[in-house]
C-alpha cells in the first residue's frame, strides 16, 4: 500500500486526477454518524436486529454491511424487502457505495425484475421483494439483510428466510420501523435478553444527529400521537389501542355539544339503510368546531336524501351561513345519491371509502384531535374510544370499530377532510365600488393598447423604437 509521502507525491504530480479519484472515494464513502451506527458495525452477534425511526439511516448501513459480506469469496448474499420499491432503493445504495473495481460486470438498471451484483471474487448478491416469496425458495446463504422486516408476514421470514442461513450457518441483518408485535418484534425482544448469537437496539429519530430537530418536531405536531411514538421514536405498539387516544392525549378535543352554524360549513354524511344509522356531521370552517348533528337508520333511500337536503336547508337558513358543502360516502348506493344530490342544485364532494382514504383520514383527524385542529361532540366519544388499529400480517393498519359501529367516526372523517382538503368554494360578491373601478381600469387599459399597438406586421417592422 503507498505511503502517505508517495500518496501526496502523486497528487501534486497529477492534480487532477487526484482530485477526481478523491470525489468518487467520497461520494462511495459511508461515514457512520454518532447516533449508533458504530455499536452496530462492531457487533459479532449473528443475528442484528435494528428497530429505529424513520430517516435514522438504516438503509446506508444495511448498504455497507452487506457489502461488507460481500468480501467473503464465493458467498451468497441477499437483500430482502417488503416491497419492489424499497427493494430498488437498497439495490442504489448498495451500487453508490460499491467500488466498481470490485465488481466482475457492471450493474444492471435498477428497473430490471432480476437485480443482482455478481464481484469478481465469486459473491453474489442477489435482490428480492417480499411480495414474491417464492421466487427465493432454494438457495443458501451466507448473509441477508432484511429492509423493513416488520412490514414483511411472519412466514416468509421463519419458512423461507430462516432456512436459508441454516446449512451455512449465516448471518443476518435486520432493520426496520417498528408496526406492532411480529417476529420481528420476537427478533428484538432476543438481543435485548441477550439471548447467545442475538443482538438488538432501539435508536428513534432523534439518535440521527444529521436531522433537524425541527423536522421531528414537525412530525410529532403532523401524526397521532401513537404513530409518532411507532415512527419515528421507534417504540413497538401492541394493536388494539384506540388510534384517538381519547383522554389526556386531547384536552378540549370533545365538546358538550353543537355550536350555532356559521360561515362556511362542511357535512360529513356516512350512508346506511339497516342495521348500521346514517350520520349526518356538520363543522365551521372557521373554527372547526361541530355545528350539527343527525343520526338515523332504517329509512329508505328517498327519505335518506330528503333529509339530507332539509339539513342543507336548515343551515342555510342561519343568517350567518354562507355555504354548504357535503362530503357524502359515495361509495355503493351513495354514487346514485351523489347523482341526485348534484341534479338538486348542492354542493356534494363524493369520497370512496377505500382502504387507503380511510387510513390518511384518520391519521389526519386524530393527529388535529389532539392539535385541538379537531373536534367532536360528547355523543360522539363512545364510538371514537372503541375505535382500534390493528396491523395485518404484512404490516398494514387496519381502522374498525370495536363495537362494530363507526359510523360517526366515518362521518367526522369525511366532514374533517372535507374541510383540510376541499376548503370553501371560491365565491365573487358583487361590489358595486370594485365593479366601477374595474371597469374604469380596463377602459384606460383599451385606450393606452390602441395608442400603442401598431395595426399591422408592417407598421413594427417601420418603428424604429422597436429594432433600435
Amino acid at each position: 500500500m503507498p505511503t502517505p509521502d508517495r500518496l501526496e507525491e502523486a497528487a501534486r504530480a497529477r492534480p487532477a486526477e487526484a482530485r477526481r479519484a478523491a470525489e468518487e472515494v467520497t461520494k462511495r464513502l459511508f461515514v457512520p454518524h454518532a447516533g449508533g451506527q458504530l455499536s452496530v458495525m462492531h457487533s459479532q452477534a449473528r443475528f442484528r436486529t435494528i428497530d429505529a425511526g424513520r430517516r435514522w439511516g438504516k438503509t446506508k448501513l444495511g448498504a455497507h454491511e452487506i457489502l461488507k459480506a460481500a468480501r467473503k469469496p464465493d458467498s451468497m448474499n441477499w437483500w430482502v424487502a417488503n416491497t419492489y420499491k424499497n427493494v430498488r432503493r437498497g439495490f442504489r445504495e448498495v451500487v453508490r457505495q460499491c467500488p466498481p473495481r470490485l465488481l466482475a460486470k457492471p450493474p444492471p438498471m435498477d428497473t430490471s425484475q432480476n437485480l443482482a451484483l455478481h464481484f469478481k471474487n465469486g459473491a453474489v448478491m442477489e435482490f428480492y421483494s417480499g411480495e414474491r416469496p417464492d421466487s427465493m425458495a432454494g438457495e443458501g446463504n451466507d448473509f441477508v439483510l432484511v429492509d423493513e422486516g416488520a412490514l414483511i408476514p411472519d412466514l416468509v421470514w421463519q419458512q423461507i428466510i430462516r432456512p436459508t442461513l441454516m446449512d451455512t450457518k449465516g448471518n443476518a441483518l435486520i432493520i426496520s420501523t417498528p408496526r406492532g408485535h411480529n417476529w420481528f418484534w420476537e427478533m428484538w425482544k432476543r438481543g435485548q435478553e441477550g439471548k447467545p448469537g442475538y443482538e438488538s437496539w432501539r435508536f428513534p429519530q432523534t439518535a440521527n444527529p444529521f436531522i433537524d430537530a425541527e423536522e421531528t418536531a414537525a412530525a410529532k405536531e403532523e401524526l397521532p400521537e401513537i404513530l409518532f411514538r411507532q415512527e419515528i421514536m421507534a417504540e413497538f405498539l401492541a394493536s388494539g389501542a384506540s388510534i384517538f387516544g381519547l383522554g389526556v392525549e386531547t384536552p378540549g378535543a370533545v365538546r358538550s355539544g353543537v355550536v350555532d352554524p356559521k360561515g362556511h360549513i362542511f357535512m360529513g354524511v356516512d350512508l346506511a339503510k339497516h342495521a348500521d344509522f346514517t350520520v349526518l356531521n356538520g363543522a365551521r370552517t372557521s373554527d372547526r368546531l361541530p355545528c350539527f348533528h343527525e343520526k338515523f337508520n332504517s329509512l329508505s333511500w328517498p327519505t335518506q336524501k330528503e333529509k339530507i337536503k332539509n339539513a342543507v336547508n336548515y343551515l342555510m337558513s342561519w343568517p350567518e351561513v354562507e355555504a354548504v358543502t357535503v362530503m357524502l360516502d359515495s361509495t355503493g348506493i351513495g354514487d346514485v345519491i351523489h347523482d341526485d344530490l348534484i341534479a338538486d342544485q348542492l354542493d356534494v364532494v363524493p369520497i370512496k371509502f377505500t382502504n387507503q382514504w380511510k387510513e390518511a383520514a384518520v391519521k389526519l383527524l386524530a393527529a388535529d384531535m389532539e392539535q385541538r385542529r379537531g373536534f367532536i361532540t360528547e355523543e360522539q366519544r363512545q364510538e371514537f374510544e372503541s375505535y382500534e388499529y390493528s396491523i395485518t400480517p404484512n404490516g398494514n393498519y387496519k381502522f374498525e370499530a370495536a363495537t362494530g359501529h363507526d359510523d360517526e367516526v366515518s362521518a367526522a372523517l369525511l366532514r374533517h377532510w372535507g374541510m383540510i382538503h376541499e376548503g370553501p368554494p371560491s365565491v365573487d360578491v358583487f361590489n358595486p365600488a370594485q365593479e366601477r373601478a374595474a371597469i374604469e381600469a380596463a377602459q384606460e387599459q383599451q385606450i393606452v393598447e390602441e395608442t400603442l399597438t401598431p395595426d399591422s406586421t408592417s407598421d413594427i417592422e417601420g418603428r424604429s423604437d422597436v429594432w433600435n
